[in-house]
C-alpha cells in the first residue's frame, strides 16, 4: 500500500513524539499548537501550517523535507531516551538550574501573556518540558541570551528584571526551600541557611560566601567558579550580563518572603562586569528586626 505525503508526514511526527516520550499535550506545546488544534490536524491526517512545521523542524535540527521521506531517520538529538533537544550553545558547562529562567518565563507570561511566553520558548528552540523538567540543567549563556532578548524586545526596566527574580517563592517546586527558610528563628539564621545550604538550587556558576554580618547588614560574595569560566571560554568581565545579574539580585532578595512575607533590600556593591573579582551584595536585615519588634509590641497582631 502506497502512502500519500500527509500519511508519511504523520507517521514521522508520531515517531518523533514517541522518541521524546511526549504526551499529546506536550507535543502540541512543542509545535506551538493547542491540544485541540493538534488532535484535529492529526485525526484528519492533514498537513500542519507550514510556518509551524518549519519552526518545529528547525528546533529539532532537521529539514522540513525529511518529514516527508519514508526512510526518515530520527536525528540523534531526538533518540536519546528522556533527552530534550537543546541548541548546541547551551549544551556545555551546564551548571545552572533552570529555576531562575522559570522565574523569568513566569513573569513574562503574567505581564505580557501566554503568546509572549510561547514566542520566547520558540525563539530559543526549546520546549515547555525543558523548563518544567526536574533537575534540568543549562549554562549561563541561556539566561544571558534570554534577558538580552527581553531587554531588546520589551525594553524591560531594571525594576522589572529584579521582579523576575522575586518570582522565586511562587515558582519553585516542592517544599524544600520553604521548609529551610521558615525553620530559622532569626533573620541572621535565614541568611546563613540560604547561602550555606540552598544556593545550589539555582546557581552553580558562582561560589557564594557570607563575607561579613554585623550591624543588621550582611555582605555576600559571589565569585565565578574558575572551571566554569574556563569551560565557557570567557573572561571575568564577560560572565553573564547586567540584566541576568538583576534577576539574580531578585532571587537573593526573595529569600525572606517565606518567613516574613516581604522581599529584602539587596544592592550590588561590586561586579565582575566592572572588573571586580567577584559580585558583592549588601543584604539589609534591619527591616526584619523592626518587623519583629512591631509584632512583639502589638498584642492584637498575635491573635
Amino acid at each position: 500500500m502506497l502512502l500519500n505525503e500527509n500519511q508519511i508526514f504523520w507517521l514521522n511526527m508520531e515517531r518523533i513524539k514517541d522518541s521524546l516520550l511526549f504526551s499529546d499535550q506536550e507535543f502540541a506545546d512543542s509545535l506551538g499548537l493547542s491540544l485541540k488544534e493538534y488532535l484535529k490536524f492529526r485525526q484528519a491526517v492533514k498537513m500542519l501550517p507550514l510556518n509551524c512545521v518549519f519552526e518545529f523542524a528547525e528546533k529539532m535540527n532537521f529539514h522540513f523535507e525529511d518529514l516527508l521521506a519514508q526512510d526518515f531517520k530520527l536525528n540523534s538529538l531526538c533518540i536519546k531516551e528522556n533527552d530534550i533537544p537543546v541548541p548546541e550553545r547551551y549544551t556545555y558547562a551546564t551548571y545552572s538550574e533552570v529555576l531562575p529562567i522559570r522565574n523569568i518565563i513566569n513573569y513574562l507570561e503574567n505581564v505580557r501573556g501566554l503568546r509572549a511566553k510561547t514566542n520566547l520558548i520558540r525563539k530559543f528552540q526549546l520546549t515547555e518540558e525543558f523548563f518544567n523538567r526536574e533537575n534540568q540543567k543549562a549554562n549561563i549563556f541561556l539566561i544571558s541570551d534570554i534577558t538580552t532578548y527581553l531587554k531588546k524586545t520589551y525594553n524591560f526596566t531594571d525594576a522589572e528584571f529584579l521582579a523576575m527574580g522575586h518570582r522565586t517563592p511562587h515558582v519553585v517546586k516542592g517544599n524544600f526551600l520553604r521548609d529551610k527558610l521558615t525553620a530559622p528563628k532569626s533573620i541572621e539564621e535565614v541568611v546563613s541557611c540560604f547561602f550555606e545550604e540552598c544556593t545550589d538550587l539555582f546557581d552553580k556558576n558562582y561560589d557564594y560566601k557570607i563575607f561579613s554580618m554585623h550591624n543588621g547588614q550582611a555582605v555576600i560574595d559571589a565569585t565565578p567558579i574558575k572551571h566554569v569560566i574556563e569551560e565557557l571560554g570567557l573572561g571575568m568581565s564577560e560572565f553573564s550580563n547586567e540584566e541576568a545579574c538583576l534577576t539574580r539580585l531578585g532571587v537573593l532578595s526573595s529569600i525572606t518572603w517565606y518567613k516574613y512575607g516581604k522581599n529584602a533590600p539587596v544592592t550590588k556593591i561590586a561586579s565582575v562586569l566592572d572588573g571586580d573579582n567577584s559580585n558583592r551584595y549588601l543584604f539589609d536585615m534591619n527591616p526584619f528586626f523592626k518587623a519583629k519588634l512591631t509584632l512583639l509590641s502589638s498584642p492584637s497582631l498575635l491573635h
